[in-house]
């Protein structure tokens, strides 16, 4: 009786192991596209300057990426909105930029939403999807949402 327990069990195990093993993604790699990392938000005068990170994982160069940033206090009241331009990108390069968050101290910014975006281009005209080739995230205290 023991042992067709654990053959069972055995069977089981081999069962559960295929088939997660079936559901899980095939690995391959990095899928295009661009990653936007709020790096940091730090005390510049009366502002808070706000630094990316920005990864033009897409095999040609953006002329154009400008993001529609709105910034959210920590009572969830707009407290200011942004235009950030990101461009020009090369492909498959790193970028950093920095955009200052007027009369605002950063201990104030609780989030940042990417509200939209008003311009991303490459050299053939306009990148489609560009919204949901963007991925975002943060490494400041804030977070940075879609």
């Amino acid at each position: 009786m023991r042992q067709a327990l654990t053959v069972a069990g055995m069977v089981f195990a081999s069962i559960c192991q295929s088939a997660s093993a079936e559901d899980a993604p095939a690995d391959k790699g990095p899928v295009p596209g661009i990653s936007v990392e709020m790096n940091k938000l730090e005390a510049a005068g009366d502002d808070c300057r706000a630094t990316f990170v920005i990864q033009n994982g897409l095999d040609e160069p953006l002329s154009a990426l400008k993001l529609d940033l709105v910034v959210f206090d920590g009572q969830g009241i707009v407290a200011r909105r942004l235009a950030a331009d990101f461009a020009p990108l090369a492909a498959q390069k790193t970028a950093v930029k920095i955009f200052p968050v007027s009369r605002m101290a950063c201990g104030d910014i609780d989030r940042v939403l990417l509200n939209d975006v008003l311009a991303c281009e490459a050299a053939d005209g306009a990148v489609k999807g560009c919204l949901d080739r963007l991925a975002l995230h943060s490494r400041a205290a804030a977070s940075f949402v879609k």
